[in-house]
Protein backbone atom coordinates (compact mmCIF):
# COMPACT_ATOMS: atom_id res chain seq x y z
CA UNK A 1 0.00 0.00 0.00
CA UNK A 2 0.92 3.45 -0.47
CA UNK A 3 4.20 4.46 -2.13
CA UNK A 4 6.84 1.79 -0.46
CA UNK A 5 3.89 -0.77 -2.28
CA UNK A 6 4.20 0.95 -5.77
CA UNK A 7 7.84 0.94 -5.37
CA UNK A 8 8.15 -2.56 -4.53
CA UNK A 9 5.76 -3.84 -6.93
CA UNK A 10 7.65 -1.61 -9.66
CA UNK A 11 11.06 -3.46 -8.44
CA UNK A 12 10.09 -6.69 -8.88
CA UNK A 13 8.45 -6.15 -11.86
CA UNK A 14 11.85 -4.67 -13.14
CA UNK A 15 13.56 -7.34 -12.03
CA UNK A 16 11.86 -10.11 -13.79
CA UNK A 17 12.43 -7.65 -16.77
CA UNK A 18 16.11 -7.85 -16.35
CA UNK A 19 16.16 -11.32 -15.70
CA UNK A 20 14.72 -11.62 -19.10
CA UNK A 21 16.89 -10.32 -21.03
CA UNK A 22 19.07 -12.28 -24.09
CA UNK A 23 22.89 -11.91 -23.71
CA UNK A 24 24.08 -9.02 -25.78
CA UNK A 25 21.42 -6.52 -24.58
CA UNK A 26 22.63 -3.51 -22.85
CA UNK A 27 20.65 -1.80 -20.02
CA UNK A 28 21.56 1.89 -18.96
CA UNK A 29 20.15 2.98 -16.00
CA UNK A 30 20.42 6.26 -13.46
CA UNK A 31 18.96 7.38 -10.17
CA UNK A 32 19.77 10.21 -7.46
CA UNK A 33 18.23 7.86 -4.86
CA UNK A 34 20.41 4.14 -5.01
CA UNK A 35 19.59 4.09 -1.10
CA UNK A 36 16.39 3.33 -1.84
CA UNK A 37 17.46 0.64 -4.43
CA UNK A 38 16.82 -3.28 -3.29
CA UNK A 39 20.09 -5.28 -3.01
CA UNK A 40 18.66 -7.74 -5.46
CA UNK A 41 18.04 -5.33 -8.05
CA UNK A 42 21.65 -4.10 -7.95
CA UNK A 43 22.84 -7.62 -8.17
CA UNK A 44 21.82 -7.63 -11.34
CA UNK A 45 24.07 -4.94 -12.97
CA UNK A 46 27.83 -6.02 -13.97
CA UNK A 47 28.97 -2.95 -13.75
CA UNK A 48 28.07 0.77 -11.69
CA UNK A 49 29.30 3.80 -11.92
CA UNK A 50 29.18 6.78 -9.72
CA UNK A 51 29.25 9.82 -11.25
CA UNK A 52 30.43 12.86 -8.29
CA UNK A 53 29.23 16.12 -7.50
CA UNK A 54 31.28 18.99 -10.07
CA UNK A 55 33.39 20.66 -7.77
CA UNK A 56 32.11 24.39 -6.81
CA UNK A 57 35.10 25.86 -9.49
CA UNK A 58 33.84 23.59 -11.79
CA UNK A 59 30.19 24.64 -11.67
CA UNK A 60 31.26 28.21 -11.63
CA UNK A 61 33.53 27.75 -15.14
CA UNK A 62 30.73 25.86 -16.63
CA UNK A 63 27.70 28.53 -15.72
CA UNK A 64 30.06 31.50 -17.47
CA UNK A 65 30.70 29.98 -20.35
CA UNK A 66 26.95 29.08 -20.93
CA UNK A 67 26.61 33.15 -20.12
CA UNK A 68 28.87 34.18 -22.53
CA UNK A 69 26.82 31.86 -25.20
CA UNK A 70 23.33 33.14 -24.20
CA UNK A 71 22.50 36.15 -26.59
Amino acid sequence: TGCDGELGRTTIALMQALDGLIDGQIIIAATNRQDRLDKALLRRFQRQVEFKKYEHEEQLLMIKAYIKSVD
